[in-house]
């Protein structure tokens, strides 16, 4: 597992922030890409294809990074009144040593009830999570929080596991973002469950705040939750709808969608998502078609889809290509 340095995680964090602040519209409509545009090897009939920034996955650029993983962390979700849930009780919360209560979230800022004040954000940088697996009891603190994200649809914190490391890591082993999202669940079929008194934690390498943050999907927005759905089940390459993903972290994908992120013709058509799964499919982005039919069953191929428009008339809601 690896360790938890404060001071290198704040470094890149701090980086990280300030390249998402140089974004012209931050994580809106813009097209926020790489301006080293990666070409193929074709001539004079070179395709450009464009590689986003770190922290975006804006449309008019191929998304690297996707992967399996719902949540990707050391631990996914906890029931806010101590009920067994997720195979853990949360035994309370505390800060500076006296009772954290009525904790809460709203778009993804912690907050509770401190010794008789109502404190939020980084006034609740120590408070300590006490969780119990069985007879194992595990403690998370929190270490970080975010209060600069508000072009973003949630806020992020960080959380450190008492004598363990960071609850969520980056691919070099530092401390990475967890969003914080109240009164939703995600079961391992990666189907969302509306659950009151619920936390989830999603890990920003997960394919759960992928689609928040990276994508610009708002799980608190009635109009855009089976946007983010479907981007779920898209990111991890989630054709059959069961939570059986056929991808690796890594793989690249372009995408769009019928609500504001309009398509950039980058690569051939993969699918036609909806928040089920996929609506159609032609080539997956990895393995054969043969072995995604032998899991779920025959899926139709997206025959006559050639951009955007066409996938209303089959009740899709995203579109992803397979550069």
């Amino acid at each position: 597992m690896p360790s938890f340095d404060r001071t290198s995680s704040l470094a890149h964090l701090t980086d990280f922030t300030a390249r998402l602040s140089a974004l012209a519209v931050g994580l809106g409509l813009a097209v926020a890409c790489d301006r080293d545009d990666l070409v193929s090897a074709n001539g004079a009939d070179a395709v450009e294809f464009r590689t986003c920034l770190p922290g975006s996955c804006q449309p008019g650029c191929i998304c690297p990074g996707n992967g399996s993983i719902l949540t990707m962390g050391s631990y996914s979700a906890i029931d806010l009144n101590g009920q067994f849930f997720e195979n853990a009780i949360l035994q309370g919360m505390t800060l500076e040593g006296s009772a954290v209560t009525n904790f809460s979230a709203p778009a993804g800022m912690p907050q509770g009830t401190h010794q008789g004040v109502l404190k939020s954000g980084e006034d609740l940088i120590g408070m300590k999570f006490f969780i119990t697996e069985g007879e194992r009891r595990r403690t998370f603190q929190l270490v970080f929080v975010d209060e600069d994200d508000s072009e973003l649809p949630a806020h992020r914190v960080m959380f450190n596991e008492i004598d363990v490391g960071p609850m969520c890591w980056t691919e070099e082993g530092e401390a990475d973002w967890v969003s914080l999202i109240e009164d939703v669940w995600w079961d391992p079929s990666g189907a969302r469950n509306e659950r009151p008194n619920t936390l989830t934690f999603a890990c920003n390498r997960g394919a759960i705040a992928k689609a928040i943050h990276a994508w610009t999907y708002n799980v608190y927005h009635d109009a855009i939750v089976p946007y983010h759905q479907a981007a779920v089940r898209m990111i991890r390459a989630d054709y059959c709808g069961d939570g059986e993903a056929f991808t690796e972290a890594g793989t690249m994908i372009s995408w769009s969608d019928t609500l504001f992120h309009p398509d950039n013709g980058f690569g051939p058509i993969e699918a036609v998502w909806d928040e089920h799964g996929a609506v159609c499919l032609n080539t997956p982005r990895l393995v054969p078609r043969a072995d995604v039919e032998a899991h779920c069953g025959p899926i139709p191929t997206c025959a006559g889809v050639d951009e955007l428009a066409d996938i209303d008339a089959l009740g899709g809601l995203v579109l992803s290509r397979a550069p």
